[in-house]
């Protein structure tokens, strides 16, 4: 059997200790792929890929009002009877509304999609498909700014395989963007906002051309509607082995 925990750091005056584990779901089985926020008002919120067959997952959601010591009852929010969902992404905007995104059907990768559903208080809203009329589209990413403009990023094999991205501003979704228009491959791993809400991002890329796997890191941002030109960090042919990215208190990245 596979537990999903999570573990808190409490900051005491003289020294910091790690809490016992804390168990989030009773849910027996296969629980992984969790993400989480915190809002406003200091309650977590958690949603992770439950498996309940073969190509049959759902995603679970879950929240604490204790600083993490108890759970609600897990909600099935994807609400599928089969078909495969992953990859859950959840945030919270300046009024406490959750927004969550998950890849659909991952069971057949060429008819994958993005959905996104919304939780106000009171009850998650329908599906919306934000990877509308692109079939194939998965590994979403989601970040909100200080504004509470929403970015969902996700990958797609089209033009050698990059990642696009709509903007859910006021309640409606722009038009699909790409970042960067070339013939290399770019794959979306992390990304932070800072207090001028410039996007920091890390990624994978890799070169047109190319003849074996080099995946390199590379770092970029975006502000006022303009993509930096990418960075490259990483130097060694291993890069695909791991990826993060955190700002300082001076808003410097650090990956």
């Amino acid at each position: 059997m596979k537990t999903l925990l999570l573990i808190f750091l409490p900051i005491a005056l003289l020294s910091q200790t790690w809490t016992e584990p804390v168990q989030i779901n009773t849910l027996q089985g296969s629980n992984s792929n969790a993400d989480f926020c915190i809002d406003n008002s200091g309650n977590i919120h958690c949603v992770w890929r439950y498996k309940v067959e073969s190509n049959y997952m759902r995603i679970y959601y879950s929240k604490s009002t204790d600083d993490g010591q108890t759970w609600s009852e897990p909600e099935n929010v994807s609400q599928n009877t089969s078909l495969w969902m992953d990859n859950p992404h959840i945030v919270a905007d300046s009024e406490n509304n959750l927004h969550l995104t998950y890849d659909y059907n991952c069971g057949n990768y060429y008819q994958t999609l993005i959905v996104y559903r919304k939780f106000s208080g009171n009850a998650w809203s329908e599906m919306d498909t934000v990877s509308i009329g692109w079939p194939g589209a998965r590994h979403n990413r989601l970040v909100i700014d200080h504004n509470d403009k929403l970015y969902c990023f996700w990958f797609h094999d089209i033009q050698n395989g990059t990642t696009f991205y709509r903007v859910l501003e006021n309640g409606v979704w722009d038009e699909i963007q790409i970042p960067y228009n070339n013939n290399d491959s770019y794959f979306l791993s992390k990304i932070v906002t800072d207090p001028s809400n410039k996007l920091h991002c890390s990624w994978y890329r890799y070169l047109d051309g190319q003849t074996s796997y080099d995946q390199r890191i590379v770092y970029s941002t975006y502000s006022n509607n303009i993509w930096s030109d990418p960075i490259q960090i990483s130097n060694d042919f291993d890069a695909w082995t791991g990826n993060d990215i955190a700002l300082n208190n001076s808003n410097n990245p650090h990956i």
